[in-house]
């Protein structure tokens, strides 16, 4: 930190003032800097140099020292908030344009909690249709592979059966052999037979809400319970991570006790 006099100190603190004073007082005058990003970055790079004499290192010794610094702070904080302002509003037509835009389509396309646009409404519906085809498609494709099944199995047994019969006879061997091959045809097509044949059928696993689950000793837990000791077992630390963000959240909004945490008061300069 350069040390300074109180008539320094007082005469720095005025120069600076002024300079804010002025590049914000243009920003919003009747015949603004065509550049007012460049017209901030000038004035917020002169006080980034004057910081960088306060932030050096060495500590505040004066009161008068300590005013100086409270000042640049709430240079700073002006030259923020004129920032911000300045940006918004450069911003602004082209959110307007953007919503003004969004909004067009969503007769078509929009999905929100208010609209459904016709194509996302008709998509829906059709797929609708077609998962009711699917499901009977799904079903007789399990009738017809579990009669395979069924049909390999035994050819199974058929095909095991002959080969322990057909020891020393060749022409007995050969039949077993082809036993075997059918056997295997036929495992063959009921995994076939399992595979889904309607073209945009697909699984889709969701969560339909929380159901009893039997523990190991065969003690029945309710669904939220098991829901958390299975995850205070099978990943602890990211269930604590989630707990302290909800922790956070609440201190935020003015919690000051929650069971199991150390909740302090650290004051830190604004």
């Amino acid at each position: 930190m350069i040390h300074k006099t109180a008539d320094d100190i007082e005469h720095e603190v005025e120069q600076m003032a002024g300079q804010s004073r002025e590049a914000i007082a243009a920003l919003g005058h009747n015949n603004p800097p065509t550049d007012p990003l460049g017209a901030m970055t000038a004035h917020v790079e002169d006080l980034y140099t004057e910081a960088g004499n306060w932030c050096d290192g060495a500590e505040i010794e004066t009161a008068e020292q300590a005013e100086a610094v409270d000042h640049l702070i709430d240079l700073f904080k002006e030259a923020i908030e004129e920032c911000e302002s300045v940006r918004d509003a450069q911003k602004k037509p082209h959110a307007d344009k953007v919503k003004e835009i969004q909004e067009s389509w969503y007769p078509l396309i929009g999905e929100t909690q208010k609209i459904t646009g016709k194509a996302i409404r008709a998509k829906k519906a059709l797929l609708a249709v077609k998962s009711v085809w699917g499901r009977k498609q799904d079903a007789i494709r399990a009738t017809e592979a579990q009669r395979l099944r069924d049909e390999a199995a035994a050819k199974a047994i058929e095909a095991t059966q002959a080969a322990r019969d057909a020891a020393g006879d060749l022409s007995a061997t050969e039949t077993a052999e082809e036993l075997i091959r059918e056997a295997q045809g036929a495992l063959k097509a009921a995994h076939a037979a399992e595979k889904p044949s309607v073209k945009g059928m697909r699984d889709n696993w969701a969560i339909k809400g929380f159901a009893p689950w039997t523990d190991e000793t065969g003690k029945i837990i309710e669904g939220r319970g098991a829901l958390l000791r299975h995850y205070m077992r099978t990943a602890p630390d990211r269930l604590i991570d989630a707990c302290l963000e909800m922790a956070r959240q609440d201190v935020q909004q003015g919690k000051r006790s929650i069971p199991g945490l150390a909740i302090e008061n650290e004051r830190r300069a604004v």
